[in-house]
């Protein structure tokens, strides 16, 4: 009877640290895409079009889609490669996660701002929703001026 009453709380344990821990390894993936300046890596986590500005290159885009913003990113890795990424502070609210971070080059300092929104994927329109996941949905990149 013991085993049959542990049985559910080890699944239910189980199933939702697996949920916590696809989250917790996104936000490692979008770190790690930061620290190497992986424009191509960082961008299999943004949502279809997303808020992107880095204010040292006057870039301000409310929409932009994806792959846009893959290119920008690799011309803004070239100009200021990463020498070091570090998240400063991460949180979350209903179906969002934040985080900021300092990213550091050569002679330049920039605060990193990134927003994942949580998304559901559609396999059907009339299918109920997949499994979530989150996406990135802004990207602000602003130079520290000391």
């Amino acid at each position: 009877m013991k085993r049959f009453f542990c049985l559910p709380i080890i699944l239910a344990l189980w199933v939702g640290s697996s949920g916590r821990a696809t989250t917790l390894s996104t936000g490692d993936s979008v770190q790690q895409s930061l620290r190497t300046g992986s424009a191509r890596q960082l961008a299999t986590y943004f949502d279809k079009s997303i808020e992107l500005i880095i204010d040292s290159e006057d870039i301000e885009f409310p929409s932009v889609q994806a792959t846009h913003a893959e290119f920008i990113l690799k011309s803004f890795f070239r100009k200021y490669p990463p020498r070091r990424f570090q998240y400063v502070y991460q949180g979350h609210a209903a179906h969002r996660r934040y985080s900021t971070g300092t990213y550091q080059t050569g002679r330049e300092t920039f605060q990193v701002y990134v927003l994942m929104r949580e998304t559901t994927a559609r396999t059907d329109r009339n299918v109920n929703p997949g499994p979530s996941q989150y996406r990135i949905s802004t990207l602000h990149f602003r130079k520290i001026t000391e």
